[in-house]
């Protein structure tokens, strides 16, 4: 055997007695067998620590070989196959081990983007930055003239809510119950929303986004959402399950084998799951929200009054009147709407009886969609949420009583998590920087998601979390 040989084996010996992990030493063996001959006996003529070895190693760069032009194009077998989260690279030639040392590392101005779509109002968290946006999700169409007419985006957002009383646009909300119901005006909003948030007109190259979707989504309705993103110029699209980022968000125990009870009340939906081990392990969800309490308002006006009210005033009334038990002191609210028998607008007082009344249908539906989650949950954690009782998040949590009203009916403790609105979100960006985070430190997540596929989607933790590149 040739002494360039005897060198490299030596350097290999080296190397194995430093205990490195599977795929750095796989990753410095490469860089040994490549090296020049002269160089590999420089380094073991002065070697005086093993450790400084490495990054020596790792800093030499190896000058492709003219000899394999083929080989040299298409070798790939430096990038990490174990991790199916790491991108493709187009084939350029060998790499250098600098180069495929810095592979490891993070990207420079990466972008993470937690965003929570519902029905009412779309969030995005921008990681660093915080909440960035805060939108109705609306999206305003105009309908072009012509034989082959079609609609073309006018605005999305408050600024199609401005637009509703145009007689020339169409303002349709893209989301149903939580997920996308108009693929065109949803890729369309997400796209705009984030050219908002990012503040640049397409999103970064680089650009990771998490979303909250409900827990009991259909894969069709995932892979829209993931579609939509990807579409809207996104690199990677996770999708994790609302309690379960609402349940970081709270900074709820996700990780203990305990269990733990999140409630989140949004505008379509109401979901309850305990959340173990860092996932679901119960979850039940209930298409009742905030925005069927505006409607039952405004359906309790019409019967008992005859007057028609919309969406904004019924919003108006429960802010101001609504509440989840009968109060002891009686209050009014007078509002504005059209009579249905004249068509003349009417003025009518309401008190807040009334609307406690009005509002009794949609909190029993929720009590009983959290009651039957609780009833189907293991005794090995009942116990648990018995003690830590149940957290509440979303929109819906900020009905006066509304907690006071689940513990009564449960026999639980209930609180509010604070900033119940953003709960979510961020639950999702720290949800993402965590699995970015690991990813970049290739080691299994400490969130206990690990890597596994469903319906063609790169599923982590089903159904906590889902990946899609």
């Amino acid at each position: 055997m040739n002494q360039p040989d005897d060198a490299r084996q030596q350097l290999d010996r080296v190397v194995d007695a430093l205990g490195l992990d599977d795929e750095l030493a796989q990753l410095v063996r490469s860089g040994i067998a490549k090296i020049p001959a002269a160089t590999a006996q420089q380094l073991l003529a002065g070697l005086d620590d093993s450790a400084a070895l490495i990054p020596k190693i790792l800093q030499a760069d190896v000058p492709a070989d003219p000899k394999q032009p083929e080989a040299a194009e298409t070798d790939t077998s430096w990038r990490p196959s174990s991790r199916p989260w790491f991108p493709p690279r187009e084939p350029r030639g060998t790499p250098t081990i600098t180069e495929r040392a810095r592979s490891m590392m993070p990207l420079a101005g990466a972008d993470f983007f937690a965003v929570d779509l519902d029905s009412a109002r779309t969030l995005i968290y921008a990681s660093g930055s915080g909440l960035v946006l805060d939108e109705p999700s609306l999206v305003a169409f105009r309908t072009t003239a012509g034989a082959a007419g079609g609609r073309v985006i006018a605005a999305v957002g408050s600024k199609a809510l401005a637009l509703a009383d145009d007689p020339v646009v169409q303002s349709i909300n893209p989301l149903k119950h939580g997920v996308i119901g108009d693929f065109v005006g949803a890729e369309q909003m997400i796209t705009q929303f984030i050219k908002t948030a990012h503040q640049s007109m397409e999103w970064a190259p680089s650009s990771r986004v998490i979303f909250c979707v409900p827990s009991a989504s259909s894969q069709v309705e995932l892979r829209a959402i993931t579609d939509a993103a990807l579409s809207a110029g996104a690199r990677a699209t996770y999708l994790i399950s609302e309690p379960l980022a609402a349940a970081i968000g709270a900074g709820l125990p996700v990780l203990d084998e305990a269990g733990s009870m999140m409630v989140t009340i949004r505008g379509a939906m109401t979901e309850a799951g305990v959340v173990a081990g860092g996932g679901l392990v119960q979850a039940g969800s209930v298409r009742i929200g905030t925005d069927s309490f505006g409607q039952a308002i405004a359906d309790y006006v019409r019967r008992n009054h005859g007057v028609l009210i919309g969406e904004q005033t019924a919003a108006a009334i429960k802010k101001e009147l609504g509440y989840a038990f009968a109060e002891p002191v009686l209050r009014h609210m007078e509002v504005t709407g059209r009579n249905l028998t004249e068509g003349l607008p009417r003025s009518i007082t309401l008190s807040n009886h009334e609307i406690y009344q009005a509002l009794s249908d949609p909190l029993n539906g929720i009590v009983s969609s959290v009651q039957a989650v609780i009833e189907q949950t293991s005794p090995r954690f009942g116990a648990d949420i018995a003690e830590r009782g149940v957290v509440l998040a979303g929109s819906g949590a900020l009905l006066g009583g509304i907690d006071a009203l689940l513990a009564e009916q449960t026999g639980l403790p209930v609180r509010i998590a604070n900033d119940p609105l953003t709960c979510a979100v961020r639950g999702g960006s720290i949800a993402l920087e965590q699995v970015e985070q690991d990813r970049i430190e290739r080691r299994g997540s400490s969130l206990h998601l690990e890597l596994r596929t469903i319906g063609g989607m790169q599923a982590i933790d089903y159904p906590g979390l889902w990946s899609i590149e």
